[in-house]
C-alpha cells in the first residue's frame, strides 16, 4: 500500500479516484471523500455523455432500419409487378426480418400479406403454365421441386403435399 500511495502522490496526473484511494490508505478520510466525490462527478459526466451517444446511435439505427425496410418493401412490390415472384418473396422476407411484430404490427402484417400474395401469384402462374403442359411443378423451399401429373394426381394429394391439414377431405 505504501508503494501505491507514494506513486500516486508523486504523479501530478493521477486520477481523483487514485488520489482518493491513496488518501484513504493514509487514513486521510476527508481528502479521500473530496477526491472520491470529484471522481464520481467526472464518472457521472462520462456516463451521461455515453448514454446520450447511445440514445443517438439507437435513434439512427432505428431510422436506418425503417428506411431499409421501406426500400426492401418497395423492391418487393416492384419485383412483384414485374412478375418476378421468387425475387419479390426474398425482398419481402428481408423486409420482414427488419420488422419486429411488437414494434410495427401493421407493417409486419402488411409484409406477411405481401408474402402471401407473392406466393399465390407464383402458384397461379406455375399452375397456369402447368395446365398448358399437363403437369404441375412447384418449388418447395427446403424440400425441392414437387412435380405432379395433372391427370394422375387428385387435388387432395396436391394439397397434402403442401402441408394442408384438410387435404384428405378434398377429391
Amino acid at each position: 500500500m505504501a508503494l501505491f500511495v507514494a506513486a500516486v502522490n508523486a504523479d501530478p496526473a493521477a486520477s481523483e479516484m487514485d488520489r482518493a484511494l491513496a488518501a484513504f490508505g493514509e487514513r486521510r478520510f476527508v481528502a479521500a471523500a473530496e477526491n472520491a466525490g470529484l471522481a464520481a462527478m467526472r464518472a457521472g459526466v462520462r456516463r451521461e455523455a455515453a448514454e446520450q451517444l447511445a440514445e443517438r446511435a439507437t435513434r439512427e439505427a432505428d431510422a436506418a432500419r425503417d428506411q431499409e425496410r421501406a426500400a426492401r418493401t418497395l423492391e418487393g412490390h416492384s419485383l412483384e409487378a414485374a412478375g418476378k415472384h421468387s425475387s419479390a418473396r426474398v425482398a419481402f422476407q428481408e423486409a420482414l426480418e427488419l420488422t419486429p411484430r411488437a414494434a410495427h404490427p401493421t407493417a409486419w402484417a402488411a409484409l406477411h400479406h405481401s408474402l402471401g400474395v407473392s406466393a399465390s401469384c407464383r402458384f397461379v402462374a406455375a399452375t397456369t403454365l402447368a395446365n398448358a403442359r399437363g403437369s404441375i411443378t412447384m418449388n418447395r423451399p427446403g424440400a425441392g421441386n414437387l412435380v405432379l401429373d395433372r391427370d394422375a394426381q387428385p387435388v387432395a394429394r396436391l394439397l397434402g403435399g403442401l402441408g394442408r391439414k384438410d387435404a384428405g377431405t378434398l377429391g
